[in-house]
């Protein structure tokens, strides 16, 4: 058995600049991974000619992982990029978890931004 689970706090999915994002995740595996890291990102995804990006805005390694464990974490959200919506690409944020070597992984995606709506970048067509 194969089972990887990011679990948010209180089910959140939309979060503030500076604001802490805490949770738990928890695995179980065949086989006990040498190494386990929760990652915090961002990625950007668009049509297909642009090209993505992706970042890595910080790393939790979880040391000694066992075939089945669980782990709490804590993040302290940065300034920004903000989630946002366009026309051509959208940047969308998310925690990642990935075991190595194997590099089975899931991630948990959310919204990151300074008001209570997602931000949308459109434009009104001139009649």
């Amino acid at each position: 058995m194969n089972e990887l689970q990011i679990a948010i706090k209180d089910n959140r999915n939309h979060f503030h600049p500076g604001e802490e994002l805490v949770g738990e995740v928890k695995w179980q595996l065949d086989h006990a991974p040498r190494r386990t890291e929760l990652r915090l990102v961002w990625y950007t995804d668009g049509r297909p000619n642009l090209v993505a990006e992706a970042t890595i805005v910080r790393t939790i390694v979880f040391d000694k992982p066992r075939t089945e464990d669980r782990r709490e974490f804590k993040f302290r959200l940065p300034d920004g990029p903000y989630s946002f919506a366009g026309l051509f690409t959208t940047l969308n944020w998310g925690l990642e978890l990935v075991m190595l070597p194997s590099r089975r992984h899931m991630m948990v995606e959310f919204l990151f931004s300074p008001s209570t709506e997602g931000i949308y970048l459109g434009y009104e067509m001139a009649s």
